[in-house]
């Protein structure tokens, strides 16, 4: 499996292939508090890490998305979760990426039966080799630890589509900068769905996470934590053994 990160070739991005020159647009800079915490350090792109519990988390939603479904966001627009509140952020937010490690987890409907921050381990291949497998419930990609200033939240976002997981390359070298980030619509072979669009942003950002609780998440978000898979109940593995 490819690494995210390599060191000795700089220019490659999270999936080793050459990464597209910066664009001139000129980046919102932040304060030095800010940067000297936020910059990843090469190591941490080598560490794979826990997760922050309960934090609230985004992503685009797409047609199939229950949020979409019950009308309570609208299709294509960036969805902010948190605990059992709701909200659509439009189709254009302002976010800055503090750090970012590898998840993969297997699901059962929406809940997750195995999870793997490790790439080098079994479980981890397992459940990104699956998740080629339409409607296998696998899948796998980075995750992000970021600062959304226009909610003043620390949240999270998985890149765990191949769309999400393409377009997320584009944050290699652009930790602790103002981005905006869009969505799209595509359409393939008969098909169509939202992605996301990360862009440069030249807008100051003036609200900024409380130190503290920053080093407090990131320190969180990167513990590592072994490989988990959920024991099927007893009924299920009696099943499993009659069959």
């Amino acid at each position: 499996m490819k690494r995210f990160y390599n060191h000795s070739q700089p220019k490659l991005n999270f999936y080793g292939k050459k990464q597209d020159p910066e664009p001139e647009t000129a980046l919102a800079p932040l304060p030095t508090e800010v940067t000297a915490l936020a910059t990843p350090q090469d190591e941490s792109f080598d560490q794979i890490a826990r997760s922050s519990d309960f934090l609230p988390r985004i992503k685009v939603a797409d047609s199939n998305c229950l949020e979409v479904k019950q009308g309570l966001v609208q299709v294509g627009n960036w969805l902010l979760i948190q605990g059992q509140t709701v909200k659509d952020l439009g189709k254009e937010i302002t976010v800055i990426v503090l750090d970012w490690r590898s998840l993969a987890m297997q699901l059962q409907g929406d809940t997750p039966v195995a999870v793997s921050y490790t790439q080098t381990s079994d479980l981890f291949k397992e459940i990104a080799k699956k998740s080629g497998i339409q409607n296998s419930g696998a899948i796998y990609g980075p995750q992000f630890l970021v600062w959304l200033p226009d909610e003043k939240l620390l949240v999270t976002w998985y890149a765990s589509s191949k769309t999400a997981r393409n377009e997320s390359s584009k944050l290699k070298g652009n930790f602790s900068r103002a981005l905006t980030w869009k969505t799209r619509l595509i359409e393939a072979n008969g098909y169509s769905w939202f992605g996301p669009v990360i862009l440069p942003c030249s807008t100051p950002v003036e609200v900024l996470p409380d130190p503290t609780a920053m080093q407090e998440e990131v320190t969180k978000f990167k513990t590592v934590q072994p490989d988990f898979v959920k024991e099927a109940a007893p009924a299920q593995a009696a099943a499993g053994r009659a069959r």
